[in-house]
């Protein structure tokens, strides 16, 4: 095989892979990822059980979600830390896509806050220009604190019972109720066009070869 086919080869399965480098496809963290280190949103059992923050992909053929960054704080205790994807309903949160579980010492956070990477199991589509939901929540005897941003990203969602269908008050008050600190991570899925034309020149380069061996 030629060094092209191989190269073609490459660039078709790369194309179709959700494995690729990943695009940060929303931020709410201001420059040289700072954020508000004096205010954070605590999840726990004696208050609000889950947080949510809505987030946009832009235009273009969609994302395979890789993962989200987050800034948690010490509050108290060890818990399993749940990050939640959700599909937006008319502005709320609505349909489960992705429920991640990831054992954090919370008692070895700094209270300054800690950045905290939470991979996806699935890489769920995210389809280009559609809004979606993260949340976070902890188990029962744990509490997290989630740094909110310092860019005015607001459009929040909380809750105070248990279980998905529990209700969720949103707000939308940049100043009342910021969002939490993240940044959403995704492989770009290529449009069917492009896949197309390097299987194509996949596909003419393997019969250029056939014709020029004796």
């Amino acid at each position: 095989m030629t060094r092209a086919l191989v190269l073609a080869a490459t660039l078709l399965l790369s194309a179709g892979s959700s494995s690729a480098v990943p695009l940060v496809v929303y931020s709410n963290f201001g420059p040289d990822d700072s954020f508000w280190n004096t205010i954070h949103d605590v999840v726990n059992q004696g208050g609000f059980l889950e947080h949510g923050a809505r987030f946009t992909i832009p235009s273009g053929p969609g994302f395979h979600f890789t993962g989200v960054d987050l800034v948690i704080s010490d509050v108290a205790g060890e818990s399993t830390l749940h990050v939640t994807l959700w599909s937006d309903s008319n502005g709320s949160p609505g349909a489960i896509m992705e429920d991640i579980r990831t054992g954090v010492d919370l008692t070895s956070t700094p209270q300054q806050g800690q950045f905290q990477h939470v991979a996806s199991t699935v890489n769920t589509i995210l389809s280009g220009g559609d809004s979606y939901w993260i949340s976070l929540s902890v188990e029962a005897g744990g509490r997290v604190g989630w740094k909110t941003n310092n860019t005015g990203a607001s459009f929040i969602g909380v809750k105070g019972e248990p279980g998905p269908d529990a209700t969720w008050t949103v707000i939308n008050d940049p100043v009342a109720a910021p969002q939490g600190t993240f940044r959403v991570l995704g492989a770009i899925i290529p449009e069917p066009s492009t896949a197309a034309l390097l299987g194509l020149g996949l596909v003419g380069l393997a019969a250029g070869r056939r014709r020029t061996v004796p």
